[in-house]
């Protein structure tokens, strides 16, 4: 399963152009899943802004409805999934693992974070594009910040950072991070602190940094 970035973005009915975004590098003897859950561009404005101030609510529960769904199907197994995903789909891959729990209807058995987000809050402050972070963290309020009192739980709400806890009694899955230095969208100390917290709860974990 790779999740796309955005989340004003979308996976349209074509290969991607970009090789590190490609599928077809991935997919000789596996079944690749493209999501484009709540948020996803292509469905129309209200569906695009449906995921502002929800970020890790509707469009998880989007994406493990849809890999539940996939999964009953003959050719597909369904014990064994993959979840990843670059930027927002980082997040997204980052923030699932921290909600995974034994005994849920839709299990992962590894990830791959690409340049995701692992806090929320230290991100709307060293993004390049902050604004980003203002614009979508609050429901119809585009002016949201990180240190308004009045905004300042939504910012925390969907943040993984905040739910590293819960990886000392969800499955060992393991875990692969890639970042880069030159990552000024969402900083590379990101995933160095999504590492850390990996091998701090004794998640089998490796860090692919690019100088």
């Amino acid at each position: 399963v790779n999740v796309h970035g955005g989340p004003s973005s979308n996976w349209p009915n074509s290969w991607s152009g970009l090789l590190y975004l490609n599928p077809q590098t991935y997919s000789s003897d596996k079944i690749i899943f493209l999501p484009n859950p709540t948020g996803s561009t292509g469905f129309g404005n209200d569906f695009r802004k449906a995921s502002n101030g929800d970020w890790g609510g509707q469009p998880r529960l989007d994406i493990l409805s849809f890999v539940d769904e996939i999964s009953k199907r003959p050719y597909v197994e369904g014990s064994q999934k993959c979840l990843m995903g670059l930027s927002y789909g980082g997040y997204m891959t980052n923030w699932i693992r921290a909600n995974q729990k034994r005994g849920d209807k839709v299990m992962f058995n590894c990830f791959v974070t690409m340049n995701g987000i692992f806090d929320i809050r230290m991100s709307s402050y060293s993004s390049d594009i902050p604004f980003l972070f203002n614009q979508s963290m609050c429901k119809n309020n585009y002016k949201c910040r990180p240190f308004k009192a009045e905004d300042s739980a939504n910012f925390d709400k969907f943040s993984p950072e905040l739910l590293m806890k819960n990886l000392k009694t969800e499955p060992k899955s393991p875990h692969m991070v890639v970042h880069g230095q030159n990552d000024y969208r969402l900083t590379w100390s990101e995933g160095q602190a999504l590492f850390t917290a990996l091998q701090l709860n004794g998640i089998e974990s490796k860090y692919l940094f690019f100088l």
